[in-house]
Parts: C-alpha cells; structure tokens; sequence
C-alpha cells in the first residue's frame, strides 16, 4: 500500500504545486484567504472548537484581526475569537497542513475538512486533481505524528 501511495499520491501533489504556484486566489500571505481577504473561505474559527463542525460565517459577524478579515456565524462566537484569538487560529495559517508537511508549501483547504489535534486547529485540502479525487486529511491520518513533525519543522521558514 505503501508503494501504491507513493506511486499515485506524490504526481497528485506534483499536480497541485503545478496548478496553485501560478494561482494567486488562495493567497500566499500569513493566512489562508479569499481575494477580498477573508480567511478560510469565511468559515467561523470558533465552531471548530463549539461545535466539532465546520459552520459557515457571515459577513454581519465580521472581525478584522492582524490584517485578516475573519467570519462568524453569530455573536457569541465572535465574542469568544476577540477575547482570546490565538486559541482559535488555525496552525499554518489555514493553509492545508499536508501541503505544509510533504511539499513545504502553501496550498489551499476545503474548510469541511480539518482536524482537532492538542486543541489546535489543522486544515486540508480536499478536492479533485487531473480528474481524480483527493483527500490530504485521509493520507494525513496514515502517518499524522510524522507529518506533524514535517510540518513543524517546515512552517517557520514557510511563513517567513
């Protein structure tokens, strides 16, 4: 199976750096946003924590934090992000930690799709490349302990 990962999942990856490193939609700054510089496709920080889903914001509960414009889906929530917002932030930015691990890049995340790890918040990228399904969560999951030491020891010079 080993084998098999390698040979498919790594051209898949290769396919994704080719498609995003001429992309600027997702961003290559501090976080993960929009073009109109919302992050994490406007989904709420918060319910991440609350809830253990991914819950859309609205712009009605918005918040500016370090340059980024955040989404909430109600007041309660964005309460709680203004009262102690590094508890909410995700690791790398929002960006997908796999990507972070294996490619040491950024790239992009389906917000449906994360992870709860020591209360920290860990996003992937789900989505098709060169036609075929990918899911950077259920790789991540066969080896989560190594890509998050990758991913460590990666980020501070990606986030420079």
């Amino acid at each position: 199976m080993r084998f098999i990962m390698k040979k498919t999942f790594l051209p898949s990856l290769l396919s994704i750096c080719l498609m995003f490193s001429f992309s600027n939609a997702f961003g290559q700054g501090k976080y993960f946003v929009d073009q109109e510089n919302v992050a994490i496709n406007g989904y709420d920080l918060v319910s991440y924590f609350s809830k253990s889903e991914a819950v859309e914001g609205t712009e009605k509960h918005a918040m500016e934090y370090d340059g980024t414009t955040f989404y909430f889906s109600n007041k309660k929530n964005l309460k709680a992000f203004k009262k102690n917002p590094s508890s909410y932030l995700p690791a790398y930015g929002g960006f997908c930690a796999f990507g972070v691990a294996k490619a040491n890049k950024k790239f992009p995340i389906d917000p449906t799709q994360f992870k709860i790890i020591d209360d920290k918040l860990y996003l992937f990228f789900k989505g098709d490349v060169n036609g075929k399904p990918l899911s950077s969560l259920d790789v991540w999951n066969k080896n989560e302990q190594g890509f998050l030491k990758m991913a460590e020891a990666n980020w501070p010079k990606l986030n420079q």
